[in-house]
């Protein structure tokens, strides 16, 4: 099944099939939100462990763990300047059960810190939604574009692509697909759904090139690249994995 990039079908023209196919896509997502039961972990207007507000500080060519509050996952910055987060998780792991964590509804991220935060009007970007692979650009003033290119390549300024602003600022499902992974012009998103398998399928592991640009309410602009939901970005199972959200992305100052 595909999500045409075509424009809606008018109110009237709406065919038995096409509301069949919206019915089938909305429960598969439904599907893929339940697999993965989250407690509504609130953290509440603790920011930042015995209240430090420097973040995460490393070196070229090193990495440290988060240290805001049940903040869980690793930051690393190579020698180009470039920030990768793995296995970024906020709420609680125990390491046992299946899965074994769990995760708040919603997690929020600071540029400035280079750490998880807890709440809203600290952060940069919001991870909520199913599997908190919808990624909002928080504050007001911020933006939020994209452009079919490698983030590498953009970073490197080796490309000069053409930006398109989300109006919405946020980005997160794109297509139920398996072979297609273009960006749906329509509703952009970062990753494809694979409805027999109900597993987030993301476009940059998947031969398509995207880049973010996000310029933040202090008018700072970064470079970011989203790339996998799982832990250690990858599934556990064929069918059905479990061990989601864990967020990876990478992102650097322009």
């Amino acid at each position: 099944m595909r999500i045409s990039d075509a424009a809606p079908v008018s109110a009237g023209k709406v065919t038995k099939s096409n509301r069949l196919f919206m019915t089938l896509a909305a429960g598969a997502l439904a599907v893929f939100a339940a697999s993965c039961q989250k407690d509504n972990v609130t953290p509440g207007s603790t920011q930042l462990i015995d209240g430090n507000t420097t973040g995460v500080v490393v070196s070229p060519g090193s990495s440290a763990s988060f240290t805001s509050f049940k903040t869980f996952g690793t930051l690393s910055l190579n020698t180009s300047g470039v920030y990768s987060v793995a296995n970024f998780l906020q709420g609680t792991i125990n390491n046992s059960g299946n899965p074994p964590h769990t995760a708040n509804s919603t997690y929020y991220y600071s540029f400035e810190l280079n750490d998880g935060v807890g709440i809203a009007d600290s952060a940069d970007l919001q991870f909520s939604g199913t599997a908190n692979a919808d990624v909002t650009v928080l504050g007001s003033g911020a933006t939020l574009e994209y452009a079919a290119a490698s983030f590498d390549n953009v970073v490197s300024g080796t490309a000069t692509p053409t930006w398109t602003t989300i109006a919405s600022k946020k980005i997160g499902f794109n297509r139920t697909d398996t072979t297609n992974f273009a960006i749906n012009t329509t509703t952009p998103g970062w990753y494809n759904y694979n409805i027999r398998r109900h597993v987030a399928l993301p476009l940059v592991e998947n031969g398509s090139a995207l880049t973010l640009r996000v310029t933040t309410k202090n008018a700072d602009v970064y470079y970011v690249e989203l790339q996998d939901v799982y832990s250690n970005r990858t599934p556990n199972a064929y069918i059905t994995p479990s061990n989601y959200p864990y967020l990876h992305f990478r992102y650097k100052v322009q």
